[in-house]
């Protein structure tokens, strides 16, 4: 596969992550807002998991993850053998 990209491309993809982004405040008990727009495109209506990835969180509705979950056990990702 071809795995080179324009700097257009790296451009826009930069921009579009950025454009998610947003600045919360947390409060004396720790907790954060999740701005609804965030909570829209996760689509988190009353439950959330936060996932931890390496280095990194994600935030999913529950029934979402319960979802992707479920798949990455029933059928995990495989590395391939290129030996």
């Amino acid at each position: 596969p071809n795995y080179i990209v324009s700097a257009s491309r790296t451009n826009d993809l930069r921009r579009n992550m950025a454009s998610w982004a947003f600045e919360v405040e947390i409060d004396k008990q720790g907790r954060m807002l999740l701005p609804g727009a965030l909570r829209d495109y996760a689509g988190i209506q009353q439950n959330a998991v936060i996932v931890g990835v390496f280095d990194s969180l994600e935030i999913w509705s529950a029934e979402q993850w319960a979802a992707k979950a479920a798949g990455l056990l029933a059928n995990p990702p495989q590395i391939p053998d290129h030996a």
